[in-house]
């Protein structure tokens, strides 16, 4: 399980910088960064309503090592999470 998340890591920082060329935290400017996750973002369809399990976004997030700032990535975006429609577009 441990390896799966680091080749998980390791692809998503492939895939980032691949798009995002200079990342700086948009909080205090610095560019350096742990990758955490993945997380897992619950879609509420009702504003004020505590909902568990049903449609979520998972992403991964990079941490400041500056200012503790988390900027989240949605892993389906970036093709990370082997659906059909992740594998019609690769």
């Amino acid at each position: 399980m441990e390896e799966n998340n680091t080749q998980l890591k390791e692809t998503f920082i492939l895939r980032f910088r691949a798009r995002v060329t200079d990342f700086k935290c948009p909080a205090c400017g610095l560019k350096s960064f742990s990758v955490e996750g993945p997380f897992s973002k619950t879609i509420q369809n009702t504003p004020g309503a505590f909902v568990v399990g049903g449609p979520a976004i998972p992403t991964m997030g990079l941490v400041c090592k500056n200012c503790g700032y988390i900027s989240e990535f949605a892993l389906g975006l970036l093709g990370l999470l082997n659906t059909e429609k992740d594998k019609d577009e690769k």
